[in-house]
């Protein structure tokens, strides 16, 4: 197996191989062990292609035009190269670059595999320009015009019949819930065999380990600082929790929102700054804590302290940091879409599904957060919701990949 990557051989320092330093970093921060022992490294190889995907990064950050075009292009010549590098029998995308196929499949005759975690374009993205709703990726020039958005109305259909049609070249093709089989069997329409959902998987075993009581009045949030993980609404919803402070609060009671996630760059550390003003704004900053770029034995313990789980992202593909929250015994309040509305919580059973900050502030509120956070209520959803968080076990990850492996 030949993994490509934009890691620079030096990566984990001059005296560290690569190898050595990526399956550290994989267990240090997802914990997930590589099995195989040293006739792993007989099957398993890294083409590094570092300049090519430092140029790819400048060139796509600088297309502030018809992105998703520019961005396809350049992944096509990324893979290009990579290919040219080394060839394999399969070629096996994660990435969500359907327009790769094509180069692989055409010219380097490569049978293609594909496990989507998220469409490039899907219905719902067409949906939020018809109906000139603002949004990070519908800027508030398009959405106020409506002009410009018959303009991207058309760009997205024609990006959309390209992409269905390139999609359509894979032979074998996952997704990673059932939100994203309806949106891919709607663009894939060409596309030979079944749609075939493999849940992404979690380390429930570790995380269930962690005690169902002895949690504080606290509020987890677990996220990439990204735009469409929507923590400015996090931030609102628990201003408004905090302003509906009922009569009988226990005495000393002081509900806590940590925001967990990692930054990947300048424009992520960009995002947190806003985020802490947004909190100062709200008057909620000394109850809002920050945590960045932690590994997996602070993750646990953060999910060990914390109460409730919150996630806010409108059309989450999957979500594998509700999955964590209920593996570890929060009471979790997700988005009332995407994967979590049609793959993961049964509501008001294992959690609670929200839209509105007004919604999310009455969840926190019916999840004991004034009072008891081990209540007999809080104690029955977390159950319920751990329960619900074994079916995506790293067990039945392996088990479901190898039984589709072998009915090819």
């Amino acid at each position: 197996m030949v993994v490509y990557t934009g890691d620079g051989r030096d990566t984990f320092g001059p005296e560290t191989s690569y190898a050595e330093g990526i399956v550290k970093h994989v267990s240090d921060h997802f914990h997930v062990d590589l099995k195989g022992g040293e006739d792993l490294w007989t099957r398993l190889s890294f083409v590094h292609v570092r300049d090519e995907y430092e140029a790819f990064k400048k060139k796509s950050s600088g297309a502030r035009r018809f992105t998703l075009v520019m961005e396809s292009i350049y992944h096509m010549v990324l893979a290009y190269t990579c290919l040219k590098k080394s060839t394999p029998d399969i070629f096996f995308d994660t990435t969500g670059s359907a327009f790769t196929f094509i180069i692989a499949k055409y010219l380097f005759g490569c049978k293609i595999f594909a496990y989507v975690h998220y469409p490039t374009i899907s219905t719902d993205m067409l949906c939020l320009v018809w109906k000139r709703r603002f949004s990070y990726m519908n800027a508030g020039t398009v959405s106020s015009s409506q002009f410009i958005t018959y303009v991207k109305m058309v760009y997205y259909i024609l990006f959309g019949v390209l992409y269905g049609l390139v999609g359509s070249t894979a032979d074998v093709v996952m997704v990673n819930s059932n939100w994203t089989k309806n949106h891919i069997r709607s663009l894939w329409k060409f596309s030979k065999g079944n749609t075939i959902v493999l849940y992404p998987p979690c380390d429930t075993d570790a995380l269930e380990s962690i005690p169902l009581k002895g949690r504080e009045n606290m509020i987890l949030s677990i996220g990439q600082f990204r735009p469409e993980k929507d923590h400015a609404l996090q931030l609102k919803a628990f201003a408004l929790f905090l302003n509906k402070k009922p009569a009988n609060t226990l005495k000393n009671c002081n509900p806590k929102l940590v925001l967990l996630g990692s930054c990947r760059g300048p424009d992520d550390e960009d995002r947190i700054r806003d985020l802490r003003k947004l909190a100062e704004d709200l008057g909620v900053a000394p109850q809002v804590e920050f945590v960045i770029n932690c590994p997996f034995p602070e993750l646990r313990t953060q999910l060990s302290r914390a109460s409730v789980g919150l996630h806010t992202m409108w059309n989450e593909h999957f979500g594998i940091g509700v999955v964590e929250m209920m593996a570890a015994g929060c009471v979790t309040v997700a988005h009332d879409s995407g994967g979590p509305k049609e793959d993961i919580i049964e509501r008001d059973v294992g959690g609670m599904l929200a839209s509105s900050p007004e919604n999310y502030a009455d969840a926190m509120n019916r999840a004991h957060l004034w009072g008891d956070a081990d209540c007999k209520e809080n104690v029955q959803m977390r159950k319920a919701g751990r329960e619900r968080a074994r079916r995506f076990s790293n067990e039945a990850f392996e088990e479901g990949f190898l039984r589709i492996l072998s009915s090819l």
